[in-house]
């Protein structure tokens, strides 16, 4: 069983993760991203690390700067398709709404799909 210091670490280390996908998905360093908050780099660092905590304005702060809702920083279990999940989003964004809804559509259709196998 883990300690609560364990659980909390690993949470900070998932959010950390996060925060680190979408920042290199904006293309932003770790100075860019420290400056738009009045922060340092290392304390960006160690934030991605896990190895410090954020308080609530640094959480919104940073993303605001990122544009990620605050909820998707804290509720990412498993960071592995975030890059992924970050480009699908980008290029459906970019698409007219009518094929916005195609996509989706096939998509969802594809998912129900996957489900049966």
């Amino acid at each position: 069983m883990l300690l609560m210091t364990d659980k909390y670490e690993a949470f900070r280390k998932r959010v950390g993760e996060a925060i680190k996908i979408r920042r290199k998905h904006k293309g932003m360093t770790q100075d860019e991203l420290a400056s738009a908050i009045s922060r340092t780099g290392e304390m960006i660092s160690r934030i991605e690390l896990g190895k410090m905590g954020l308080t609530v304005n640094n959480l919104i702060e940073i993303a605001e700067i990122l544009n990620a809702p605050i909820s998707e920083l804290l509720e990412t279990e498993d960071n592995t398709n975030l890059s992924q999940i970050l480009v699908l989003r980008d290029s459906l964004d970019q698409l007219p709404k009518s094929k916005q809804d195609v996509v989706l559509k096939n998509a969802l259709a594809l998912s129900l799909l996957l489900k049966e196998y």
